[in-house]
């Protein structure tokens, strides 16, 4: 099915592309050769076909030029150029840009081609994991637009009507079809599709902004919402408007992994105000903490999590554990925890001692680094300094060394006997891990506490926590300096 009116407005243009019969009819697809000092060219009329199964996928015909003559070894040199372990060559890929019947410009940076061999001819199977077209857009309107084929854990807050007719008598059902809510200066709109003739096969994510909004800001959405619901999805189908620009992006779909283990930081039924206050926190601090086309730092640290689908438990703890220990080690908890004052005079007296010693002077370098690391504030050290300011329960840092000593050091089999201790040791991580980011991106509001059987709600307060962190007038005062390293005071 070819359609012009390429817009998310369109639904005719949706249904088509969730279905696999999106066609875009081209006037030329042309393919350039990338990091080759004389790259290879290939241009033709021809379409491509899309949908979220294949991405995008079209076959040239291309005639050979005037005294070209067929290299029957070239597709062996290309195979030749691919070696186990290595990894596969610019050269390999083409840059594609195929112009359509309505002046539209669609491109893929590297586009994977599969070439056959003719006399007179060269067939190309050209494909990419997604197209991207870059078209005029309204001034002054800033908004995003995504469909996703997965159903996400949204508070269903916009209730509806629909009008049925029972043994011939009208009659109305009501039913919670979407749900609609405020994440800093974004308007949300998640549309369930319930309530239509047909099953959904895709929901859509709608959120308007205005001109204070960042660059990327739809990448920065999708972040807040993959943590607030806990799952790693894709859109398949991109709409973005923002400084007079519109862009298209059409995706293969990345089918997002399952599992019951990492469950969402709140059970969003009953709580918009809290879901959305959560996203609003975790949006804000990714627009703040992201460069670029990277993601923000703490959801590169969380990513591991949401993709455990299938897994042993221990897999499972040993992920969740290093996902803590890769959130404290961040910059906001730098100067968190204490080193014991009895450990810091041990060292001093034994740096004194190195000092004084005749051994080489690299050895005395390498024996004052050892030293100096014993001072380093550990893990565990950090977590208690939380659990002392009431951010983390008081048995947690015991819990994360437990859980991290099992899964980096544990046995192949874990004893039936132990598998609830397992369990709740797992779950009571994965609320440690919440809470840390919650501290990081100043969250106050509902969230499920995993580290109770039943998973009540419990209520958070970042700031609250951070004061806490800080020592009073009375107790700064009380503090005595350390000893310099030359004994001097």
């Amino acid at each position: 099915m070819a359609i012009r009116n390429i817009t998310l407005a369109d639904e005719q243009f949706k249904t088509a592309f969730v279905d696999g019969k999106f066609v875009i009819d081209c006037i030329e697809i042309k393919l350039t050769q990338n990091g080759a000092d004389a790259p290879a060219t290939y241009s033709s009329p021809g379409y491509l076909l899309t949908g979220p199964e294949i991405g995008a996928e079209c076959r040239l015909v291309c005639l050979r030029k005037e005294g070209e003559t067929l290299d029957i070894f070239g597709s062996l040199k290309r195979v030749a150029d691919l070696r186990s372990g290595r990894i596969i060559p610019d050269t390999y890929y083409y840059m594609l840009e195929a112009c359509d019947v309505a002046g539209n410009t669609w491109t893929h940076p590297a586009a994977s081609i599969v070439f056959q061999e003719h006399a007179d001819s060269i067939t190309l199977n050209v494909s990419c994991d997604y197209l991207r077209c870059s078209l005029p857009g309204p001034s002054g309107q800033t908004w995003t637009d995504m469909v996703v084929l997965e159903e996400l854990e949204f508070p269903m807050n916009v209730v509806n009507e629909k009008r049925l007719f029972v043994r011939g008598k009208e009659s109305s059902m009501m039913f919670e079809t979407a749900s609609a809510g405020t994440a800093d200066t974004l308007s949300i709109i998640y549309d369930a599709r319930k309530g239509s003739p047909a099953e959904p096969r895709f929901s859509e994510l709608y959120a308007a902004g205005d001109a204070t909004a960042p660059k990327a800001f739809e990448e920065r959405l999708l972040e807040a919402v993959r943590f607030a619901t806990a799952t790693m999805f894709w859109p398949v189908i991109t709409e973005t408007v923002q400084d007079g620009a519109r862009t298209l992006e059409l995706s293969k779909a990345r089918p997002a992994p399952g599992g019951k283990m990492i469950n969402p930081p709140l059970n969003p039924r009953g709580s918009d105000r809290d879901f959305y206050a959560l996203v609003s926190s975790y949006y804000k601090h990714a627009c703040a903490t992201a460069t670029g086309n990277d993601v923000s730092p703490i959801s590169a640290k969380l990513g591991g999590l949401y993709t455990l689908k299938s897994v042993w438990i221990d897999t499972v703890a040993l992920v969740v554990s290093v996902a803590i220990e890769s959130l404290v080690k961040g910059e906001k908890f730098k100067d968190l925890g204490s080193v014991d004052p009895e450990l810091k005079r041990q060292m001093e007296i034994m740096k004194a001692a190195i000092d004084e010693s005749t051994a080489d002077k690299s050895f005395r370098g390498r024996g004052l680094g050892l030293i100096g690391r014993m001072g380093e504030v550990g893990i565990k050290e950090k977590l208690t300094a939380l659990a002392n300011c009431g951010a983390l329960a008081s048995t947690d840092p015991e819990t994360w060394r437990k859980l991290r000593n099992s899964a980096a050091h544990g046995s192949l089999r874990i004893d039936p006997a132990k598998m609830q201790e397992m369990l709740d040791n797992v779950f009571k991580s994965v609320t440690m891990v919440y809470k840390l980011v919650f501290m990081e991106i100043g969250y106050a509001g509902k969230y499920t506490d995993f580290s109770q059987h039943g998973w009540p709600r419990e209520s958070f307060n970042a700031e609250a926590c951070w004061n806490a962190t800080k020592p009073t007038p009375a107790a700064a005062s009380q503090e005595t300096p350390s000893p310099s390293p030359d004994g001097q005071g």
